[in-house]
């Protein structure tokens, strides 16, 4: 775990952060993990806190891939 963190805080101190093409990446990335992953995240919002599927896909998944959306557009603009 350490050796994550310090890989993380050395890519923050390079700068490869800053770019926008890097933080589109990740946001896409993110949004990829959303789309494959999107059954398995509404079974474990059941399983963890008892969320309905509908609920778990409107208020947890879909508000943050539409979260993304909205940040690429905002690095967009």
């Amino acid at each position: 775990m350490d050796m994550l963190v310090e890989h993380l805080r050395s890519n923050f101190k390079s700068g490869i952060t800053k770019s926008r093409e890097y933080r589109i990446k990740q946001l896409n990335n993110l949004m990829k993990m959303y789309e494959e992953g999107e059954n398995d995240l509404v079974a474990a919002l059941k399983e963890d806190l008892g969320k309905p599927s509908a609920e778990a896909l409107m208020f947890e998944i879909d508000f943050n891939k539409n979260f993304i959306i909205h940040a690429i557009a905002s690095l967009d603009a």
